[in-house]
């Protein structure tokens, strides 16, 4: 059995708002999480998210990380998917890639994201989206920090992105950076899942979402 992070409470309110995204894509939808700096609990938040989220959807949750491995988190054996492997996707079996987690009610994919150039991830993740979306409804993608190394091409494979905030690590000004730093990358913030608030939230996160 998987460990089960805690997950906070508040997480709920923040899947009204991810499924009602998702609604407004046919039902389906590739979510991704972010944060201005590491140890936000981005991925104790992507797992807490996939959690709620697979009791009324598909889901499959993507560690795109490039940090410390979801699976570590979880205490479970994964099988990282490499770029050798998504060089050729008609030959790519997702079973030998993709880990049940049988208590949580969705699947884990692990990407060895230092093997993906922002050069070639935007065509291969091209040709592995389809894919994947025929299997699941919602697709959850931990893509850690914007000081750890990904591909800006995420923007074209994104639907909604969540920007994921410690308030007792990141302040205003850091979060004005982020915001404007993820708008240059072309990945617009749909909304803001918030750690530990201690003041009260800036506008332009997102409006009324949270």
């Amino acid at each position: 059995m998987p460990r089960v992070p805690t997950i906070p409470q508040s997480l709920r309110r923040a899947c009204r708002d991810v499924l009602s995204t998702a609604s407004h894509a046919n039902g389906s939808g590739v979510i991704g999480l972010i944060s201005s700096s590491p140890a936000e609990g981005v991925s104790t938040i992507a797992v807490g998210l996939a959690r709620i989220l697979a009791e009324t959807s598909h889901v499959l949750l993507v560690d795109a990380s490039g940090g410390h491995p979801v699976s570590q988190l979880m205490e479970i054996d994964d099988m990282p998917l490499g770029a050798e492997e998504l060089a050729h996707p008609h030959l790519l079996n997702l079973n030998d890639w993709i880990i049940p987690c049988p208590g949580l009610h969705f699947d884990l994919l692990t990407l060895e994201v230092g093997q993906l150039s922002a050069v070639t991830w935007e065509r291969r993740w091209a040709a592995l989206k389809p894919m994947l979306m025929k299997r699941y409804q919602i697709v959850v993608i931990d893509l850690g920090s914007l000081q750890t190394q990904f591909s800006p091409f995420w923007s074209a494979c994104l639907d909604h992105t969540y920007l994921v905030v410690d308030m007792s690590r990141t302040n205003v000004d850091a979060l004005y950076r982020a915001r404007r730093e993820l708008d240059f990358l072309r990945m617009p913030v749909t909304g803001a899942i918030l750690n530990r608030r201690t003041f009260s939230v800036p506008a332009f996160l997102g409006g009324e979402q949270s």
